[in-house]
């Protein structure tokens, strides 16, 4: 069974995504902020992440600079959640290494693509 960790400091949407992705049929684990989430990325390993970037003190951009940065996790397949819809945030998530970026709000098909390009089919 994959597993997927998101990371969001809001509970709602974190408790949301985290029951639809168990709906899936996905092992979903959750983080608050960004430091328990890099924790979580070191124990758990997950197979994908999806991670807010407005966090209290530190922000997604700072958990994508970790992954990237380290030679374990680099090819971790890594999506934005964030209400910030801006073309401009966007184009800075992907250069800054972000496999795709998801606005909030966000269909379930949205999210199924994400999953699907890179860890059901990731060759297509």
């Amino acid at each position: 069974m994959k597993t997927i960790l998101v990371i969001e400091d809001n509970e709602a949407i974190r408790e949301n995504l985290v029951e639809l992705l168990d709906l899936l049929g996905f092992h979903a684990i959750s983080a608050i902020n960004a430091l328990t989430g890099i924790s979580l990325i070191e124990k758990a390993k997950p197979d994908l992440v999806f991670c807010d970037i407005l966090m209290p003190n530190y922000d997604g951009y700072y958990v994508l600079g970790f992954i990237r940065s380290n030679a374990h996790y680099q090819k971790l397949p890594f999506y934005f959640i964030s209400a910030k819809s801006e073309k401009a945030d966007r184009q800075k998530a992907i250069k800054l290494g972000a496999n795709g970026y998801l606005t909030k709000p966000f269909t379930e098909m949205d999210l199924l693509t994400c999953i699907n390009r890179h860890l059901l089919y990731p060759s297509a």
